[in-house]
């Protein structure tokens, strides 16, 4: 047994020379460091990946928001121990309302709030939530809690407004929970800012060193936007920065080939746009007033 071992450990063979030895060895060696750094990697991913795919940022309770436009707090019941807190603009004789499904970092008043301006000057009521630990908003964060509250707060909206005036717009991490909404709903229109095809595709592109085999299992995110944009019954509408340094373009243009056959979806490359600050691009503007006309 024990000579056993020393061939399988050298891949020795009583022929070898010296140099011959000391290669297998050295191979033998960068084989089993590359097994170890792929083993902590994937360790690392998974005991962490809340962290790496969300930036949560709370507030205080007792905190008091401002802006210079009519806005309601709201405190939204979705389980026990869950409240999701959003924020709800009013604007005079809206044509509906928008329905903001943010990024993964920040909250409603360090960056978020400040979008319903784009919005409510086009003539739209705003709503949009914190998730799960942003913000004020409490409760265990799941893929599956993300879905549930972003589809209560449309079914909140739903008593206020006929479903032809609802648009859901997502940017960033939040497209896919738009997405998902609007699969399971019949919005007027689902409006997606730098989506990703989904957290499984997006994953191993940012990490390579994570073997792809592995990334379903480790994940607890799955995000399919891929699955659930094909289910949408309502009109599409794709914004991405050609130059996006996070989400590659050819998310969008994946997911755009998954809708051929539907008439009424649409990708808008913004050129040069990278993932943040595409309200800033002259086309975004001119694009979303046509589309929120």
């Amino acid at each position: 047994m024990k000579r056993y071992w020393k061939k399988l450990l050298f891949f020795a063979r009583p022929s070898d020379t010296p140099r011959q030895r000391f290669t297998k060895q050295l191979l033998l060696f960068s084989i089993l460091s590359l097994g170890v750094i792929i083993v902590a990697g994937t360790a690392y991913v998974y005991f962490v990946q809340e962290n790496l795919l969300f930036q949560k940022a709370t507030l205080p309770q007792d905190h008091v928001f401002s802006y210079d436009e009519p806005f309601e707090e709201l405190f939204i019941e979705t389980e026990k121990g869950a409240r999701i807190n959003a924020l709800y603009f009013k604007t005079f004789r809206p044509k509906g309302v928008v329905l903001y499904f943010h990024g993964r970092g920040g909250n409603l008043d360090d960056r978020w709030g400040k979008f319903s301006r784009e919005f409510t000057r086009r003539g739209y009521d705003f709503f949009i939530m914190d998730y799960r630990g942003f913000g004020k908003s409490i409760g265990k964060l799941t893929e599956k809690s993300l879905c549930s509250d972003a589809t209560k707060c449309y079914e909140y909206l739903q008593d206020i407004y006929p479903e032809s005036q609802i648009v859901v717009y997502g940017r960033s991490l939040g497209t896919g929970i738009a997405t998902f909404v609007a699969s399971h709903k019949n919005p007027k229109m689902l409006v997606l800012e730098s989506p990703y095809f989904s957290i499984l595709d997006l994953t191993p592109r940012q990490m390579p060193y994570l073997p792809r085999f592995l990334v379903p299992l480790i994940l607890k995110y799955h995000l399919r936007t891929d699955k659930w944009i094909v289910k949408v019954r309502s009109p599409i509408h794709i914004f991405h920065g050609t130059q996006d340094e996070l989400v590659p373009y050819d998310s969008s243009t994946r997911l755009l080939k998954l809708l051929k056959n539907k008439l009424d979806a649409y990708l808008i490359p913004i050129e040069e746009g990278k993932h943040n600050h595409l309200q800033r691009h002259p086309k975004y503007q001119s694009e979303l007033d046509e589309i929120l006309s």
